[in-house]
C-alpha cells in the first residue's frame, strides 16, 4: 500500500525509538483509521525487525527502500550474543526458507491442516457466551456492544448510568492462536495476545477503573483522572492515562509489567515500583520477588504488530510462546534442548512447520507428531 512520506518518517521513528508522544499520537490516530493502515504497519514491522539483525541488511527490494528513505533511523537493535551464527541463521532463515517446507514435512502439515482454531467469546454478565467471530450489535446496561472485523467496542450512551451500583462485569476469552482488541466504554484500548482473558465491567462507574487479566495485553488508557487498575496474578497496576504491556501467563515464571508512556504505580503486596517509561518490573509468581530492568519495549510489545522477537531466550519458553500462538502442544525429549538460547524473530503468520524446520536445522532437532503432540528431540 502506499504509506504518506510524513506518516512513513513517523513509522521508522517509532521503530529506531525517536518518536515523540505527538508522533505516536498521529500514529496511532492513522492506524485506527483502517484496517489496511494496520496491516501496512505490520508488514513494516515485520520488515524492521528482520533487517535489524548484525549490519542492518535484509534481501529485498522493500528494505533497500527504506534505508535509502530513512537511514537515520537504522540502528543495530539486536546485541547479538553466545550462539551469533545460531541466531542470525534463525532469524534470517525464517524469513527467506522456501515455501515448499510444508512438502517436506507431509505428516506435520496433514496434522495441522486438520486442526480447528478457537473462537474468540464474549462472556456476558448472566454467564451467556457470544462468539466474535461474525459483526454484531447488543445492548448491555445503557452501553452498545459492537464488534466487527476491528475487535469490540463498549460505546455508552448518554443515558448510562454512573451511579455506585457495582456495574456487570463482562469477560473477554481469546483463544491459543488467536489475537483480539477491545475498546472499553471509557476509550481504553486494550490489544489481547494469545491464550489471554480479560475480564471488565460493560461500563466504568464510581471513583476507579477497574480490569482482571491473566495472560498478555498491552494497555493504552484513556485520561480522565480516574485511577485505571489492571488486576495481574498476584500484582496490581495502576494508572491514570498511559501505554504499558501486561505479560501474566499463569504457566509462566513471572509477571512483568512494561512501561512504554506515562507512569505506572505496580504494588506487590506491601511494595510499590514506579516506572518510568522504558523500564520494566519483573515479578517472580511464587517468591514476589521484584526485579526493575531498563528495556527495549517496543520489541517486548511487537506481537501486537505480528512479530515476536525473542532474545537469548531458553527454547523451553519459546516453545511455549509458540504453544499460545499456533494453539499446538510441544513436548521435550532432551533437557539439553530446552535450555539451548535463541536469539530473533518472525512473522506471526508465518506456517509453523515452516518455523520449526528453521529450529530444527540450527539445534539439530527434529519435530514429530505422537499423540495430538509436537514431539522434540535430539537428531
Amino acid at each position: 500500500m502506499n504509506i504518506p512520506e510524513d506518516i512513513l518518517d513517523i513509522m521508522l521513528d517509532t521503530l529506531s525509538g525517536a518518536a515523540g508522544e505527538e508522533e505516536h499520537r498521529r500514529l496511532r490516530e492513522w492506524l485506527d483509521a483502517s484496517g489496511s493502515h494496520r496491516a501496512g504497519w505490520q508488514e513494516l514491522c515485520a520488515l524492521w525487525y528482520s533487517g535489524s539483525v548484525g549490519a542492518g541488511e535484509a534481501p529485498g527490494k522493500a528494505w533497500e527502500y527504506i534505508l535509502a528513505r530513512h537511514a537515520r533511523g537504522v540502528r543495530r537493535r539486536w546485541i547479538l550474543r553466545g550462539s551469533v551464527v545460531a541466531s542470525v541463521a534463525l532469524l534470517l532463515a525464517t524469513f527467506l526458507l522456501p515455501r515448499d517446507v510444508a512438502e517436506r514435512s507431509p505428516d506435520l502439515s496433514s496434522w495441522l491442516g486438520k486442526r480447528v482454531p478457537g473462537r474468540v467469546e464474549l462472556v456476558l454478565a448472566d454467564g451467556s457466551r457470544v462468539a466474535l467471530d461474525r459483526p454484531a450489535e447488543r445492548w448491555e446496561e445503557s452501553v452498545r456492544v459492537a464488534n466487527d472485523s476491528a475487535g469490540v467496542r463498549y460505546l455508552a450512551s448518554d443515558e448510562a448510568e454512573t451511579g455506585e451500583r457495582s456495574p456487570a462485569l463482562h469477560t473477554l476469552i481469546v483463544p491459543r492462536g488467536g489475537e483480539y482488541r477491545a475498546t472499553l466504554s471509557d476509550g481504553t484500548v486494550v490489544e489481547l495476545n494469545s491464550g489471554t482473558t480479560l475480564r471488565f465491567p460493560a461500563r466504568f462507574g464510581g471513583e476507579t477503573r477497574e480490569a482482571w487479566l491473566s495472560g498478555e495485553a498491552y494497555f493504552r488508557v484513556n485520561g480522565g483522572g480516574k485511577p485505571f487498575t489492571v488486576h495481574a496474578n498476584r500484582v496490581t497496576v495502576t494508572v491514570t492515562g498511559t501505554g504499558f504491556n501486561v505479560a501474566a501467563y499463569p504457566d509462566d515464571r513471572a509477571t512483568g509489567v512494561a512501561l512504554a508512556t506515562g507512569s505506572v504505580e505496580v504494588r506487590v503486596g506491601d511494595r510499590v515500583e514506579r516506572l518510568s517509561p522504558g523500564y520494566r518490573v519483573e515479578v517472580d509468581n511464587e517468591t514476589l520477588e521484584t526485579r526493575v530492568e531498563k528495556v527495549d519495549v517496543a520489541a517486548i510489545a511487537a506481537w501486537k504488530d505480528g512479530v515476536l522477537r525473542f532474545d537469548d531466550i531458553p527454547l523451553e519458553e519459546l516453545m511455549r510462546r509458540l504453544e499460545r500462538w499456533y494453539d499446538v502442544p510441544f513436548d521435550f525429549r532432551g533437557e539439553r534442548l530446552e535450555r539451548s538460547l535463541f536469539s530473533g524473530g518472525f512473522r506471526r503468520y508465518e506456517p509453523l512447520e515452516r518455523v520449526l524446520h528453521v529450529l530444527g536445522e540450527v539445534n539439530d532437532a527434529v519435530f514429530r507428531v505422537e499423540n495430538d503432540t509436537i514431539v522434540i528431540s535430539n537428531k
